[in-house]
C-alpha cells in the first residue's frame, strides 16, 4: 500500500504567500479624513447640492460637487442627506441603500463600506453630525457601534460595524413625528 505524504514546503509556501498578501492589504488601508471644522457664516463655497430630483423622486445619491473650502483639508461628501457629511474613504453599497421621500421630507438607509478602523469613523461622527447642528442622543460604542442623533423633526441612527476586510456604516433617518 503506497501513502502520499504531504509536501510541507509546499503548505509552508503557501502559508506565508497569504500572510504576505493578507498584511500588505491591511497596509494598504487608507486613513479616515478628519471630521469637518465647524461651519462659519460664508465660509461654504457652495451649498451642498444633491443630484437634480422631480418631486416623488429619489437623487442617484452622491452631491455633484463635495463642499470644499480652505477649511476643508478633505471635504467629507454629502449624499442624499445634505446634512449628513461622509468621509470620502466610504463606498456607497447602492443596493443596500433606499432613500424616499414623502413630501419635501427624504428618509431611508445609506449602506457604506470601506477600509478604515470603526472607532476613528465613531469619532469622525461624534465631532461631524454635532457641527451639522445634530444633538447627540445616546449610543453605545465597541463591536457594533450605534449613534443616535436628532434635530427638529427627525432622527438619525449611526450604525457601525467591521467585518474581515471592510468596516460598514449604516445610516438610518426617519421623521421624529409623522409628516404627512
Amino acid at each position: 500500500m503506497t501513502t502520499v505524504k504531504p509536501n510541507w514546503f509546499l503548505k509552508v509556501q503557501i502559508i506565508v504567500m497569504l500572510l504576505s498578501l493578507m498584511l500588505s492589504g491591511c497596509s494598504q488601508s487608507r486613513a479616515l479624513s478628519p471630521p469637518p471644522p465647524p461651519p462659519t457664516t460664508g465660509s461654504f463655497s457652495s451649498p451642498p447640492t444633491t443630484t437634480p430630483t422631480t418631486p416623488g423622486s429619489v437623487g442617484t445619491g452622491q452631491t455633484s460637487t463635495p463642499v470644499t473650502t480652505s477649511a476643508y483639508p478633505i471635504a467629507p461628501l454629502f449624499y442624499d442627506f445634505e446634512d449628513i457629511p461622509i468621509p470620502q474613504e466610504m463606498d456607497m453599497i447602492t443596493d443596500e441603500s433606499r432613500v424616499f421621500m414623502v413630501g419635501q421630507f427624504k428618509s431611508g438607509v445609506l449602506v457604506f463600506k470601506g477600509r478604515v478602523e470603526a472607532n476613528s469613523l465613531v469619532d469622525f461622527f461624534q465631532a461631524a453630525m454635532v457641527r451639522e447642528k445634530w444633538q447627540f442622543k445616546s449610543g453605545f460604542r465597541y463591536n457594533r457601534s450605534v449613534l443616535v442623533f436628532e434635530k427638529p423633526q427627525k432622527t438619525c441612527v449611526v450604525v457601525v460595524y467591521s467585518r474581515l476586510i471592510y468596516t460598514y456604516l449604516e445610516i438610518y433617518v426617519a421623521p421624529t413625528q409623522a409628516r404627512f
